[in-house]
C-alpha cells in the first residue's frame, strides 16, 4: 500500500512570547527567575544548540514543579528541543506532561494536541494519537490545509481508510490542481475499502490531468473491472491503446479483454498487428493467443496458419495437434493426417487422443486400410478403447458390406 508523503513538521515554539500574560485560568505568571531561564534556552534553540538547551531545561525543571503553569511551560518547551533532536517519543512524552499541569491557555493546549497527533503518529502509536486527533478536531470544525492532510494522514496510516476519505476529499477539493500524492493515497484508501468505482473516478482526474502516464491507465482499467465495468475498462484501455501508452504485456492484457467480452475478432486483428510490426515478440504463447482468438472469432483458416507457424518455428507438438484438430473440423483430412504425424513426431503424449482422430481422418480421406490400422493403435489407450473399436467395427462392416 502507498504511504503518504507527509513530513510531521512541529510550528516553533511561541509560548515564551506570551508567557508574560496571564494565564486565562489560574492568573499565572512565569516568574522573573524562570522567564530568564527560559530565554536562554531559547535563544540555545534559535542557533541550534540544542543539547545544551536539553541540559538548561533539565537543570531548570526542579525548580518549577511545586509551579504547575511554569512547570508546563519548561515541559512544553522540552517537548520542542526533544522534537529538534529527533527524539519523537521523549518529545511526546514531554507534551503529555506539560498538559497534565492542567495550567496552559486553551489555544497552547489546542497546539499542543496537534503536536502530539504529528509525534505519536509518526511514532506508530496510532490509538493514543487518533485520541488526541478526535480532541483536536472538536474544537477545528474546519481544519485548513495543513490540519486536512494531518488527519488524513494519521487515519492512513493508522489503517483507518474510511476515515481518512473524507478529508482527502476535502483536501483535494481546496487545490485548483490536486496534490499527486494526496491522490494516490485517497486512491490507496478507495482500493482498501472496496470502493472500486470510486477509485475508476478519481484516476479519470488523474488521467485527464496527465494523460501520459501509463501506470495511471492501466490502474483505471483494472479499477472499472474491480467495480464489474469491464465495458468501461476496454474503453480505458483502448483509449491508451491508440495513444501508444501500452506496453507488450498490458496490450496482450487488452486482446485477452477483446476475447472476454465476445469480440474476439478485434483482439486478433490488434495482436496480428502488433507482432507484424514487431512490438509484440513473436513467441509460442503470442501465437497461441492469437490462435485461440481467430478461432473464438471464427476464423478458422486465419488460425490454422496461425498454428501451423507455431509448429514450424518451436517443433511444438501441441500445436500440431491442435492444428490436426482445426483441420477435421474442417473437414481437410488429408492436411489433418499430416499435422496429427507432425504431433506424434514432435512427442505428442496424449497418443490415443491423436490415433483416434488420425484414425477418423484416414477413414474420410478413403484410406480404410491406414484407418483400421490407425484404430487399432489407438485401442491400445484405455481411455479411446471403446470409440477406437466402434469406428473399427464400422469400418469393417461397410468394407463387408462393399465386398459382398
Amino acid at each position: 500500500m502507498l504511504k503518504p508523503a507527509c513530513t510531521f513538521v512541529l510550528i516553533a515554539c511561541t509560548v515564551l512570547s506570551s508567557a508574560i500574560g496571564v494565564n486565562a485560568q489560574e492568573g499565572a505568571r512565569l516568574s522573573a527567575t524562570t522567564h530568564k531561564a527560559l530565554s536562554k534556552i531559547h535563544r540555545l534553540i534559535d542557533v541550534q544548540k540544542n543539547p545544551q538547551a536539553l541540559a538548561e531545561l533539565q537543570a531548570l525543571m526542579p525548580t518549577v514543579a511545586s509551579n504547575a503553569y511554569e512547570a508546563a511551560v519548561v515541559q512544553q518547551t522540552l517537548g520542542y528541543v526533544y522534537n529538534n533532536l529527533g527524539q519523537q517519543k521523549q518529545a511526546a512524552e514531554a507534551f503529555k506532561q506539560a498538559l497534565r499541569q492542567n495550567a496552559l491557555p486553551s489555544d497552547v493546549v489546542h497546539q499542543l494536541h496537534y503536536n502530539l497527533v504529528q509525534l505519536l503518529i509518526a511514532s506508530n502509536a496510532y490509538e493514543e494519537g487518533l485520541a488526541y486527533l478526535d480532541r483536536w478536531l472538536s474544537r477545528e470544525p474546519s481544519p485548513g490545509v495543513e490540519g486536512l492532510k494531518l488527519a488524513a494522514a494519521a487515519y492512513y496510516q493508522a489503517k483507518q481508510c474510511k476515515k481518512a476519505i473524507p478529508y482527502l476529499k476535502q483536501l483535494l477539493v481546496q487545490r485548483e490542481k490536486p496534490e499527486h500524492q494526496w491522490q494516490q493515497v485517497l486512491l490507496a484508501c478507495y482500493y482498501e475499502s472496496s470502493q472500486y468505482l470510486e477509485a475508476a473516478r478519481l484516476l479519470e482526474q488523474i488521467v485527464g490531468h496527465d494523460p501520459h502516464e501509463k501506470r495511471d491507465w492501466r490502474q483505471l482499467a483494472a479499477a472499472y473491472q474491480q467495480a464489474g465495468e469491464d465495458m468501461r475498462a476496454l474503453a480505458a484501455l483502448t483509449l491508451a491503446y491508440e495513444q501508444g501508452l501500452l506496453d507488450s504485456q498490458t496490450t496482450m492484457e487488452l486482446v485477452q479483454m477483446y476475447s472476454y467480452l465476445q469480440m474476439p475478432y478485434k483482439g486478433a486483428q490488434l495482436l496480428a498487428a502488433e507482432v507484424e510490426a514487431g512490438r509484440i515478440k513473436e513467441t509460442q504463447a503470442t501465437l497461441q493467443t492469437l490462435a485461440n482468438a481467430w478461432i473464438l472469432a471464427h476464423e478458422k483458416e486465419k488460425a490454422a496458419r496461425v498454428l501451423e507457424r507455431m509448429g514450424r518455428l518451436g517443433g511444438s507438438a501441441s500445436a500440431y495437434f491442435s492444428l490436426g484438430q482445426l483441420l477435421f473440423q474442417m473437414e481437410r483430412w488429408d492436411q489433418a493426417v499430416k499435422a496429427l504425424d507432425s504431433a506424434l513426431s514432435a512427442g505428442f503424449t496424449k497418443v490415443g487422443a491423436a490415433r483416434l482422430l488420425q484414425g477418423i481422418a484416414f477413414y474420410h480421406a478413403g484410406e480404410r486400410q491406414n484407418s483400421i490400422k490407425t484404430l487399432e493403435l489407438a485401442r491400445q489407450d484405455k481411455a479411446h478403447r471403446g470409440e477406437a473399436e466402434w469406428w473399427i467395427q464400422r469400418i469393417t462392416q461397410e468394407s463387408a458390406d462393399l465386398s459382398g
